[in-house]
């Protein structure tokens, strides 16, 4: 892939992501709820609302995770915390090294990077992989869970925030 056609790509996928993010705020008010839960072994996102009950559900892959105080990137693939299962499912973002020319798709290593490139990244993946979505997990110490979203259900009225 040339320079151009990858900018192509990036400039399409971003537009995509966008779209998509904006769905996921609008219909299933992610981001909006009060807490959340990553179910390895369900390879479920869970989302709660302030009554403590899971409004809305997630089936995910697990695309890597971010280091915004070490600003470092490690994917889900290649993380052996993550359920063999949920890496294997992450295996075809391994496949945009060689469509698109840059390995940084198959580093098997954390590598350096700052958090609008993992949005690029992401916005690649999220297409390549054709999902609804991504959600920013947050965690302690500045760790963020980047997830791709393939399907959603709500299961408790969104009034309850």
């Amino acid at each position: 892939m040339t320079n151009e056609e990858f900018g192509d790509l990036l400039t399409q996928a971003l537009a995509e992501l966008t779209v998509k993010q904006d769905h996921l705020q609008d219909v299933y008010d992610l981001g909006q709820w009060a807490s959340w839960w990553c179910d390895q072994e369900a390879e479920l996102l869970q989302f709660f609302d302030g009554n403590d009950r899971v409004a809305v559900e997630a089936d995910i892959i697990n695309l890597g995770s971010y280091s915004a105080p070490n600003h470092s990137w490690k994917w889900g693939w290649s993380n052996p915390p993550i359920l063999k299962s949920l890496r294997e499912k992450a295996l075809p973002i391994k496949e945009l090294a060689k469509i698109t020319g840059f390995p940084l798709f198959a580093n098997e290593a954390a590598f350096e990077l700052d958090e609008p490139m993992v949005w690029e990244m992401m916005a690649i993946v999220v297409k390549h992989l054709g999902a609804m979505g991504c959600y920013r997990a947050p965690t302690e110490n500045g760790l963020y869970i980047f997830l791709a979203i393939n399907a959603l259900r709500i299961l408790t009225p969104r009034t309850l925030h």
